[in-house]
């Protein structure tokens, strides 16, 4: 298939999803659109996807980078007419937008094409209006397929529009990644966030529930791995919030690499995400792969993974509540082993990037190519 993606090179799921999909259509055009100086929870891995995993894909010229300024006229005007040619001279057989916000903007705007749309989360979750209510029932409208990643997801979208050719598909990852040994030797009292510093994932909840807390008496840590537009804010606010000595066990990483994320999730023993919304989180199953106790805001997406004591449900109402089940895991970490592997082998069986493109390569052809 002649499939022209439009993908965010910052995103490390999206990189692991073209690459896959360059594994099966080797043909296949990816089209970063990079917004110049814009603010991305994600550290910037241009320079990491372009030199590792789509390094053959960007000497073939498969890569092809669309640099926006980060002013309205180009980025509602000129963008897209870059799209488009781009979209002229390569004759896709469909174009797939990897998210359902801008990215879907400029695959609606390159030309007469049959198109795909992967929602993710925010991109139906969150938004006012004019998003939600119209443009999203546009979109879903105006495509030849859509997919969501989760029933959740898929549920909420049904409630704008409804039509046969909506797949609930999750996103998926590269399981190899986390092949961590079984046992849990290795792991020490940190715990980990690896959420993005936006208001969707709402860390300062975390920060709030970190000043309950005596990290110093209990021989424990705290880090923060992600970028983000508020990054230096939630910074300030831990600074005013937090006791000197205890504010020195925690770190904010403001992004790191993959090795060494998975590194860190290797040692830490509690994963938090505090996240007020979200479709199926790729985080979350990294943290699963990783053998980390998962303490997660108590919203859909995250509960379609709740089974018993696998993984701990808050209210994002009270953050001294937070501090005490975060203190309370940690302290009866060595009884979760059993409920940890549980969490992997599911993770392992739900969660493979290779399935999920298999799977959206098929539905493809089924229901968009025929």
């Amino acid at each position: 298939i002649r499939i022209m993606f439009l993908c965010d090179l910052g995103s490390p799921w999206q990189v692991t999803f073209v690459k896959k999909f360059l594994e099966v259509d080797p043909d296949s055009l990816i089209v970063y659109p990079k917004i110049i100086n814009n603010k991305s929870a994600y550290i910037s891995l241009e320079k990491e996807a372009l030199t590792g995993p789509l390094k053959a894909a960007y000497l073939k010229k498969q890569v092809k980078i669309v640099r926006i300024e980060n002013r309205l006229l180009d980025r509602v005007l000129a963008a897209p007419k870059a799209v488009r040619t781009i979209a002229a001279e390569y004759r896709p057989d469909i174009i797939f937008s990897m998210y359902g916000g801008y990215l879907s903007y400029l695959m609606m705007h390159a030309g007469n094409y049959r198109k795909a749309t992967y929602f993710v989360g925010s991109d139906i979750l969150l938004g006012g209006f004019f998003k939600t209510k119209i443009y999203n029932q546009l979109l879903l409208r105006y495509l030849d397929i859509s997919f969501f990643n989760g029933k959740h997801l898929l549920d909420r979208a049904q409630k704008y529009y409804k039509k046969s050719n909506m797949v609930a598909n999750y996103i998926g990852l590269d399981v190899k990644e986390f092949n961590i040994e079984s046992r849990l030797e290795g792991k020490n009292r940190l715990y980990i966030c690896t959420r993005g510093f936006t208001d969707l994932y709402n860390n300062d909840f975390i920060i709030n529930a970190l000043s309950h807390m005596d990290l110093v008496a209990s021989g424990s840590s705290f880090v923060f791995t992600s970028s983000g537009p508020n990054l230096e804010a939630s910074i300030a606010l831990a600074d005013q919030l937090i006791d000197s000595e205890n504010r020195l066990r925690i770190r904010f990483l403001g992004g790191v690499d993959r090795s060494e994320l998975v590194n860190l999730l290797r040692e830490a023993s509690i994963y938090v995400s505090m996240s007020k919304s979200d479709g199926t989180s790729v985080s979350l199953w990294e943290a699963m792969l990783s053998k980390c106790y998962p303490v997660l805001s108590n919203i859909p997406a995250n509960n379609e993974w709740k089974f018993g004591a696998n993984m701990l449900s808050i209210d994002l109402d009270d953050s001294k509540f937070l501090a005490k089940e975060l203190e309370r895991s940690m302290n009866s970490f060595a009884e979760f082993s059993d409920v940890l592997e549980k969490n992997r082998r599911l993770a392992i069986k739900k969660a493979s990037i290779t399935r999920s493109v298999k799977n959206i390569r098929r539905q493809i052809i089924k229901r968009a190519l025929t």
